[in-house]
């Protein structure tokens, strides 16, 4: 399932922010790196959410890669990721501020 290629999971604009959430999957962990952009002030911020390989395939019980994207796309694709993992004791680790 798309080892080492990205997947988008939201583009969304408006006139002050953009919002963007790239995955990829390494080494069978998923990898989500997240980016807000001030459009105004021209300033962006990261964070990477990284979900182990026995986290990822808890979430995804079995189903492909499309199920995800569809289930999880958008901008509150990843707060709907995180409170699923949190309502399940699924572990994740974020990482602020950093590239992968």
């Amino acid at each position: 399932m798309l080892e080492g290629r990205k997947f988008d999971l939201c583009r969304y604009y408006s006139d002050n922010i953009s919002v963007f959430v790239d995955g990829t999957k390494k080494n069978g962990d998923l990898y989500l790196i997240l980016q807000i952009v001030d459009t105004i002030n021209k300033d962006s911020k990261y964070q990477t959410f990284i979900f182990p390989k026995d986290t990822f395939k808890n979430i995804c019980q079995g189903h492909k890669i499309s199920w995800f994207i569809q289930k999880y796309y958008g901008l509150t694709g990843i707060t709907a990721l995180i409170n699923y993992c949190k309502d399940n004791n699924l572990s994740y680790k974020i990482v602020k501020e950093k590239l992968l």
